[in-house]
């Protein structure tokens, strides 16, 4: 699921091939839902809320229009699809999954710009930094990665000590945090590659992590649930807050 940039919308897309667009104040279907032969697993919104991506069990990355609800842009990919992005300028898409490769592909026209390799086992997570300038990346090989967005220039090595679920830009660019099976999120800084912040330990093994809007707090997400850090001094600033997860999206308390 993802919301559209004013919250008004809400788009689903399934394991049953249906992608649907949802009226946020009404709680109404907005058009007719679309039917593919594929499983949607990834799904992003662009930051101006015109178009979305989707990535699929059929390798393709698709582009479509969050006004009509349509297909506008196909991208044969290869293989399954575990992450998409959209640069923040809307311009470009980003596909990457289970078979080790990230692609970027120009979004108006499908054409491919560069194919990023290098990951030795399946990529996770893809994103754009805030200013467009770099690309992040997850992997199961126990790195995260950073690459410049134009040349595909491998910028620096993430490393952790488990398979990396997730990795996440802070809002003003300048740091980048990874979550690992390793069960510690660490905090890099993105020009240099300096690991600054070691000390985000969990109890289990990472799945998400997330910077505050205003990158001064790091959320992380383990398989007992979230808990919030503060950036600058690696401190706490929660208990681990629910007894555990259900199916990685609810929580349920002992008293449950």
């Amino acid at each position: 699921m993802a919301f559209n940039a004013d919250g008004s919308q809400l788009i689903t897309a399934g394991t049953r091939g249906h992608v649907s667009r949802w009226s946020v104040s009404g709680g109404r279907l907005v058009g007719t839902p679309v039917k593919l032969e594929t499983s949607f697993q990834p799904l992003e919104f662009s930051d101006d809320g015109r178009c979305f991506v989707t990535g699929s069990t059929d390798g393709f990355a698709r582009s479509w229009s969050a006004e009509t609800g349509q297909v506008l842009r196909e991208s044969k990919h290869g293989s399954e699809i575990n992450a998409v992005a959209i640069s923040h300028d809307g311009r470009w898409v980003a596909s990457a999954g289970a078979d080790r490769v990230v692609r970027v592909w120009h979004r108006a026209t499908g054409k491919l710009r560069l194919e990023l390799k290098g990951h030795t086992n399946e990529v996770m997570r893809v994103l754009f930094s805030p200013d467009d300038r770099w690309i992040g990346t997850a992997s199961l090989d126990s790195t995260g990665r950073i690459r410049d967005a134009v040349s595909g220039e491998e910028r620096h090595v993430l490393p952790h000590q488990g398979e990396v679920a997730d990795l996440d830009f802070s809002p003003d660019g300048q740091l980048v945090a990874a979550g690992s099976r390793d069960r510690t999120p660490m905090i890099w800084t993105v020009l240099t590659g300096r690991l600054c912040v070691t000390s985000l330990r969990h109890a289990q093994a990472l799945r998400d992590v997330r910077f505050s809007p205003d990158g001064a707090r790091l959320l992380g997400l383990d398989f007992h649930g979230p808990r919030l850090w503060d950036v600058a001094s690696g401190h706490p600033l929660t208990i681990p807050l629910p007894d555990r997860t259900l199916a990685g999206i609810g929580f349920k308390s002992k008293s449950q």
